[in-house]
């Protein structure tokens, strides 16, 4: 039982050490699109998909609109891109979804935090 506690504890600072280890460099303005760690949504894609369901508004549009947006390195989405439009209304919709978005778990490659590039598909459906 000893050692099983030992284990665990062991097994936690570990955890916590590597958690520490992660660099933010303000000063780095490099956007990657390959990281170690992929950017997080909270709650992860099912909460995504939930935010994406209830906050939409399809209007006449149906179809799919591909954005492409930056994760900073502080988890908030910017610079906003539409690169596969499908109408003005959706791709005006798309942004607006895509701008209420929470703050990310950042993306992290080689132990630090880093922006990040990220494309997303978003289709819409008359109702």
């Amino acid at each position: 039982m000893k050692n099983l506690i030992l284990t665990i504890i062991l097994s936690l600072s570990v955890f916590v050490t590597k958690a520490q280890s992660i660099d933010i460099n303000p000063k780095d303005t490099t956007i990657y699109n390959r990281v170690d760690i992929q950017p997080e949504y909270p709650g992860g894609f099912k909460a995504l998909q939930n935010y994406l369901n209830s906050n939409i508004k399809p209007g006449d549009n149906k179809g799919m609109v591909i954005a492409l947006f930056i994760i900073e390195r502080d988890g908030k989405v910017s610079k906003i891109k539409i690169v596969k439009p499908l109408s003005q209304s959706a791709d005006k919709e798309a942004i607006r979804l895509i701008a209420g978005f929470p703050k990310f778990k950042p993306a992290i490659k080689d132990h630090k935090v880093v922006r990040c590039a990220f494309t997303m598909p978003i289709r819409f459906a008359k109702l």
